[in-house]
């Protein structure tokens, strides 16, 4: 697939689904505004709401006066962050499309970073490094970024986590596959490893780089243990569903063996946890991804969204 230069005009969607959050919304809008756009390229921006009262109207109507880029803003009413995803791509006219969550604010450099890295590695796709922006006041000791993100390898590595809230793809990769996110993980979280893995079996080469920032808000509601527990249940089942769908049923039936292990590792650490956060964290992500790697085995899905 040909490298994007910047020989001509060209066009990047920026894509943002987003469900009843307006005051983060505006936040994100806000730091979009100011980012810095690769030479003799434009940008348009397609917000999906998935709020059927269209929540995100007014949030979106400011925004189209800041800027002097066009703003396709566009219900979405059937509740699933896959449909909306994917109403996303149905919308974007750009040879590259990005996408960004709609709790997170960009850096200036967000995107030309991205860009860059995406030509200076001869990538189909790129994602950014997402550094945890707490709310005030939240306990220092929840404080850590593996807490809530995985590792992220230096630029330019082949990226071995892959999600949708920080990247930049060309649009051909997935017009060329005609892969989009599957409604099947669109309640239940997992949508975007199960897309980016699809492409990946393709052929699809994914990189990360850790110079293109954005800053995902967390809240203290996301401190609390169950939100920790319910991450590492989803972790667990998409796991193991992507080996299902991709024909590792053997291999996830040797996983679900080990999941069990983990949730006897898991239990043994609660004892420790009493004294140390970090241990009740690791404690719950053993546990957690052990009960999410036997739903995702099972059929049984916990819904998240």
């Amino acid at each position: 697939m040909e490298q994007f230069s910047l020989d001509k005009k060209r066009l990047i969607s920026i894509c943002i689904p987003t469900f009843k959050r307006q005051l983060l919304l505006s936040d994100l809008l806000l730091s979009l505004s100011k980012i810095k756009i690769p030479d003799d390229y434009s940008v348009e921006y397609i917000i999906i709401d998935n709020d059927e009262n269209g929540s995100a109207r007014e949030v979106a109507d400011e925004f189209k006066y800041r800027i002097n880029f066009k703003v396709k803003y566009i219900i979405q009413p059937v509740k699933n962050i896959s449909i909306a995803r994917n109403t996303a791509l149905e919308n974007a006219e750009g040879e590259l499309i990005a996408f960004i969550d709609d709790d997170e604010t960009a850096d200036e450099n967000w995107l030309n970073n991205l860009f860059i890295c995406l030509n200076k590695f001869n990538a189909d796709g790129v994602f950014g490094l997402v550094v945890p922006r707490f709310e005030n006041g939240t306990d220092e000791k929840y404080k850590k970024r593996e807490y809530y993100f995985s590792e992220m390898d230096e630029s330019g590595t082949d990226a071995r986590f892959m999600f949708s809230g920080s990247v930049l793809i060309k649009s051909e990769v997935i017009k060329e596959y005609k892969i989009y996110f599957d409604p099947e993980f669109g309640l239940t979280g997992g949508e975007d490893a199960d897309f980016f893995n699809r492409l990946k079996s393709k052929g699809a080469k994914f990189v990360n780089c850790r110079e293109a920032v954005s800053y995902e808000y967390i809240s203290k509601d996301r401190t609390k243990l169950k939100f920790f527990l319910n991450r590492f249940i989803r972790g667990g089942q998409t796991y193991t569903r992507n080996l299902i769908k991709s024909g590792g049923r053997v291999k996830a039936i040797i996983v679900s063996v080990k999941s069990v292990l983990k949730l006897l590792v898991g239990t043994i650490l609660l004892l420790p946890s009493v004294f140390s956060t970090h241990f009740r964290i690791i404690s719950l992500m053993y546990i957690g991804n052990g009960i999410g790697e036997l739903r995702g085995l099972t059929g049984w899905h916990k819904n998240l969204h």
